[in-house]
Parts: C-alpha cells; structure tokens; sequence
C-alpha cells in the first residue's frame, strides 16, 4: 500500500504532467496551522481558461496506477444542490482531488467560494496561510447557488468550537 506522501507526490507529478492547477486547501493547511493532526488531504483543481480538456486525461492516469477509489462528475453524494464542483476524485491515502466549476478561474476564486471561513487555508511552500475574512468567527459564506446541509453546518461548529473560534453567527442562520 502506498504511502499518503507518496501519493500525493504521485498526483502532483500527474498533475503537472498534464497542465492541471493544483493546491492543497481547506483543512488540511488548517489544521496544521492550528497544531491538530489533520484528517484527511483536499486538493483542490481549477482552469484558467475555463478549459478542463486535459482532466480525463490526468484522471485516467491516476485510475491506471491504481490510485481512485471512487469518482463523481459533477458534486459528490453529499453535496445538496452545490453547483461550484465539476468532478471528484477519491484516492487512496485519504485524499481529494476537487475540480471546481469553469465559472473559477485562480486559486482564490476557489477559496473565497467555500462553504465556510474555517477552511479558507491554502498550504504554500513556506506554510499555511489563511485567505479568508473574519479569523476566529465562524462564518457560513454567501455568493454561491446551493445550499448547506444541516450535518455539514453541526461538523463546522464543532471543529470551530475545537478551535476556540466564535460560532454565534452560524447558530444564528440555522434559527
């Protein structure tokens, strides 16, 4: 079986190989960033040029070296009406690779359109930074057409209450 690191190293040469944007986020960066043993490993996908021609092809690659466990076109099963996914790949070791929609043209565009502040990390090579707004109030993010699931609020406020972030606001909304 291969190692998380080894795979990721895998996916990333994978990922260049074929042109493909590709950037750790979410609560992988946080949870370092925080001194927690992070879960799992989000890589997150977009096109420049709104042009994914060379997804198949990176995603045949990581299926031929036996690495994708699972993989859904458009949202996965548990998303609720989240037009912002174009494809996901769930690979061994943990990891995600999320393709966000063409609509997302740079890594921030991608980050400034999560769920929730909480996961606003992205991994750069000299460490986690946070790139979203309201540091340590948790904050369920607008400007995008789905909606959150209950479950999927309940996990943010308990990681958030984890972190000693406020969490008011997010009870508010679900009032």
């Amino acid at each position: 079986m291969l190692h998380e690191s080894t795979i990721y190293k895998l996916v990333l040469e994978v990922a260049h190989k074929h042109e493909i944007n590709i950037a750790i986020a979410g609560g992988y960066p946080r949870d370092i960033a925080l001194g927690r043993t992070p879960k799992d490993l989000d890589l997150v996908s977009w096109s420049e040029n709104g042009n994914f021609k060379n997804w198949h092809d990176f995603e045949e690659e990581l299926k031929a070296n036996d690495l994708v466990i699972e993989s859904w076109d458009l949202n996965p099963p548990s998303a609720v009406d989240d037009t912002r996914v174009e494809s996901v790949l769930k690979l061994k070791g943990n990891i995600d690779v999320i393709l966000w929609g063409s609509q997302y043209g740079s890594l921030e565009e991608v980050v400034d359109n999560f769920d929730f502040n909480i996961n606003q990390w992205v991994l750069f090579k000299h460490g986690p930074i946070f790139l979203g707004k309201n540091y340590k109030v948790l904050t369920q993010l607008c400007g995008f057409e789905y909606t959150v699931s209950e479950d999927r609020v309940l996990k943010m406020i308990n990681i958030a209450k984890e972190l000693n972030w406020s969490t008011e606001e997010c009870k508010k909304k679900m009032q």
